[in-house]
């Protein structure tokens, strides 16, 4: 069967399907237990949840599923908990600690807000493994913020890039345990 197919059987869009099993295409094969899987997770009403959103120091950063790979991209992956694409996400960052999952509340002492702050400035104004940032730091400062927030980012970033990481350091955090999302 067919991605596509079983979208058809459940009467939901083929992306849902996507989403579920973390896979990039509508032609891929499904086995029956990941179509079991889609119809549970599709047969059960979900509770009102937001995506949990993840930020990678890597722009293209993949990751392995049973399904398939994963790919950030611009640094950001955003997918609904119970996804395979985000368990696989979760049990990679117990080895990778180049992924994190974005919180929209700051931290809590200066300390980490410090930690915070140097990261950022280091990606945007020298750029991964020390090459140019050019616009591969302003991807990594813009996967910060959330789509509702993109309009003020592009003012403020128009004016100074180091105001805008400063409101990045006053609204978001991260974490890098699973455990706390």
């Amino acid at each position: 069967m067919q991605i596509f197919e079983l979208a058809q059987e459940l009467g939901v869009e083929t992306k849902r399907v996507m989403e579920i099993l973390g896979k990039t295409s509508h032609l891929n094969a499904v086995t029956e237990q990941e179509a079991e899987a889609v119809r549970n997770a599709i047969a059960k009403p979900q509770p009102e949840q937001k995506p949990v959103r993840f930020i990678s120091t890597i722009r293209a950063h993949k990751v392995a599923t049973p399904t398939g790979n994963v790919t950030f991209e611009d640094y950001k992956f955003a997918n609904y908990r119970g996804t395979m694409a985000v368990e696989a996400i979760l049990d990679a960052m117990t080895r990778d600690p180049r992924i994190m999952i974005l919180r929209e509340e700051p931290f809590e002492s200066d300390d980490d807000r410090a930690i915070f702050r140097d990261m950022i400035s280091q990606m945007v104004f020298t750029g991964p493994n020390d090459e140019p940032a050019l616009d591969s730091g302003l991807a990594f400062l813009q996967a910060w913020f959330n789509r509702n927030e993109m309009d003020e980012v592009a003012v403020i970033m128009q004016k100074s890039l180091k105001t805008l990481i400063e409101r990045a350091v006053r609204t978001k955090s991260y974490t890098r345990n699973p455990k706390e999302i």
